[in-house]
C-alpha cells in the first residue's frame, strides 16, 4: 500500500473470524471491533489501516467465542486513599448465565494474606459483582482483592476473561490502598453546619448537635457542633480522608420517627500541624430537613415507583408526577443487605 497505510490479511473461516484491535496487551486490554471495511477476494479477507504513531495490537476472535469481560473496577488497581467504607465492585460486559452463583472463593479480599469478612453478589441484570465489606477495612492498610473467572460463565457457556487476556477464564487482582485514619496533634479541621432551610430573615440557622466522625475512626476522632453550629475536630488526620456528618442527632431532628436531618458523607483535606483548616475547603454544611412522608419502602419482587412526599407537593404541587423507578431487589446497605426506603 501507500504510504501511511497497512493492509491486513487473513482466509476465510467458518464462521468468520473478526478483527479487533487493542492499545496494549494483557491485563486490563480493551480489544474492540476494527470499523474500516473488510474486502473479500479469492477467499481472503483484507482491512486497510492506516497507520499512526501509537502502537496497536491486532487479534482474530470467530465469531461466537468471545469470552465475557471486566469492563471497570472501582477502585481502580492502584487507587490510594481509599475509603475504608467502600465495597469494591467489578461490571462485566455480558451478564453472567441465570445458573451462576458467586461464592466466597469467587471474589474475596485479603489484608496481609488475612481474608476479609465479606458479603458478595451479584446485580438484578447478572452485569456487576459487589464485594460488601461487613466491617470497616483497616486504615492505611494495603487491599489485595482477588476475582476468579473460571466458574463464572455467561449464556455462551464461557468463563469470564478476568485476566483480559482474550482467553475464556483467568484471574484478575486488584490492589488498592485505604486512607490513613490516625489523629496528628496540633492538627485540626474545622467548620459550620447549618440547616438548607434559612431563618425567616434570610440568615443560615446553624445546627446544634451534630456528630462529626472521621471513616474508620469513630469512636476516637469525632466532634460534636455547639449551638453556633460550630465543631472543631482534634486530633484530625493528615492530607486527604473521609467522614460522616450525622444529622440525626442535631437538636430537632426527630430521628427515626419523624422529621430530621440526615447522614452525609464527606471527603476533607488538612494540612499537618494546621488547627485552622476548613471543612471541604469552605467550612460549611448544609443538611436538608428530610419529612417523616419522604421516604417510600422497597420492594425485593418488583420495581417500586418514588414520588415526591405529600409534604412537598403542599408546597411545590408543580412536582407532582415527578418520580423515580427502583428496580427490584436493586438497593443495599453498605454491608450488601437487601431492602430500604428511598425518598426524593
Amino acid at each position: 500500500m501507500g504510504a501511511g497505510r497497512v493492509t491486513v490479511s487473513w482466509p476465510v473461516t467458518s464462521p468468520r473470524a473478526t478483527l479487533e484491535a487493542s492499545a496494549f496487551l494483557g491485563q486490563g486490554a480493551a480489544w474492540e471491533g476494527v470499523a474500516s471495511p473488510v474486502t473479500e477476494e479469492g477467499g481472503t479477507l483484507s482491512v486497510v489501516l492506516e497507520a499512526s504513531g501509537q502502537a496497536r495490537f491486532y487479534r482474530l476472535r470467530a465469531a461466537g467465542s468471545a469470552a465475557p469481560r471486566i469492563l471497570e473496577t472501582s477502585p481502580i488497581d492502584g487507587t490510594t486513599g481509599v475509603a475504608v467504607t467502600r465495597e469494591t465492585i467489578f461490571r462485566f460486559d455480558t451478564p453472567l448465565a441465570p445458573e451462576v452463583q458467586l461464592g466466597a472463593d469467587d471474589l474475596f479480599a485479603e489484608v496481609s494474606g488475612i481474608r476479609l469478612l465479606a458479603r458478595t453478589a451479584l446485580s438484578a441484570d447478572r452485569r456487576t459483582a459487589t464485594l460488601f465489606f461487613l466491617e470497616n477495612l483497616p486504615s492505611a492498610a494495603r487491599v489485595r482483592v482477588t476475582l476468579n473467572g473460571d466458574g463464572l460463565r455467561a449464556g455462551s457457556g464461557l468463563a469470564l476473561d478476568a485476566d483480559s487476556d482474550g482467553l475464556p477464564g483467568g484471574t484478575r487482582v486488584l490492589e488498592f490502598d485505604t486512607f490513613g485514619a490516625t489523629g496528628l496533634r496540633n492538627t485540626a479541621i474545622v467548620g459550620k453546619v447549618f440547616a438548607s432551610e434559612k431563618n425567616p430573615d434570610g440568615s443560615n440557622r446553624p445546627l446544634a448537635g451534630v456528630t462529626v466522625t472521621v471513616d474508620g475512626a469513630e469512636e476516637t476522632l469525632r466532634a460534636t457542633t455547639d449551638a453556633a453550629g460550630v465543631f472543631q475536630l482534634m486530633p484530625s488526620p493528615a492530607g486527604r480522608f473521609f467522614v460522616h456528618v450525622d444529622g440525626r442527632t442535631a437538636l430537632g431532628s426527630q430521628w427515626p420517627g419523624g422529621a430530621y436531618y440526615p447522614v452525609v458523607g464527606k471527603a476533607w483535606e488538612t494540612v499537618a500541624g494546621r488547627t485552622n483548616n476548613l471543612a471541604g475547603g469552605s467550612g460549611e454544611i448544609f443538611l436538608p430537613l428530610i419529612q417523616a412522608d419522604a421516604l417510600t419502602a422497597v420492594s425485593t419482587t418488583e420495581s417500586t415507583r418514588v414520588g415526591m412526599a405529600p409534604s412537598v407537593l403542599a408546597v411545590q404541587p408543580e412536582l407532582a408526577g415527578v418520580e423515580i423507578e427502583v428496580p427490584a431487589n436493586s438497593l443495599f446497605s453498605d454491608n450488601g443487605a437487601r431492602g430500604g426506603k428511598v425518598g426524593l
